[in-house]
């Protein structure tokens, strides 16, 4: 029996040096396990024929300024997660300042992920943030609950 992987991405074109070459990529636990130019006695659970195509990783953006929610009427976690992914990015990390109320302690952080999860189409992360008021008013606290929430 031969080796056994998640994925098989067959008839993918990678970088190499300046330029391509052609070859199958190797998935397990989602990672890039090898790269095989023959599939003789290799198994996978899912193949996908990239039938030539350039084929790259996806990238991750991690300093998003998505204005969802509070400016639905200028874009939704649906809208800026459809413009990462046409464009190759799969996962975000949104800055806690363009969403309302901005994202300054633990209740707001989940306030915003439950806003995001529904619609998002890519994976996301959420910062946290602090402002000059939270220092006036000795919210700092804030700034711990929110590490300690990840």
């Amino acid at each position: 029996m031969g080796m056994k992987y998640d994925v098989i991405v067959k008839n993918a074109r990678i970088p190499q040096g300046d330029d391509t070459t052609l070859t199958n990529i190797l998935v397990k636990d989602e990672k890039i396990a090898g790269f095989v130019n023959d599939l003789s006695g290799i198994e996978s659970a899912e193949v996908i024929d990239a039938e030539g195509h350039l084929t790259l990783p996806g990238c991750i953006d991690s300093h998003t300024h998505f204005m969802f929610q509070g400016f639905d009427h200028r874009e939704t976690a649906l809208t800026g997660s459809a413009a990462a992914v046409s464009g190759g990015v799969t996962t975000i990390v949104d800055m806690p300042c363009c969403s309302v109320p901005s994202v300054r302690s633990v209740e707001q952080l989940n306030e915003k992920v439950g806003h995001w999860q529904p619609q998002a189409l890519c994976d996301f992360g959420m910062w946290g943030g602090v402002t000059g008021e939270d220092v006036r008013k000795g919210w700092l606290h804030n700034v711990q609950e929110q590490a300690d929430a990840g």
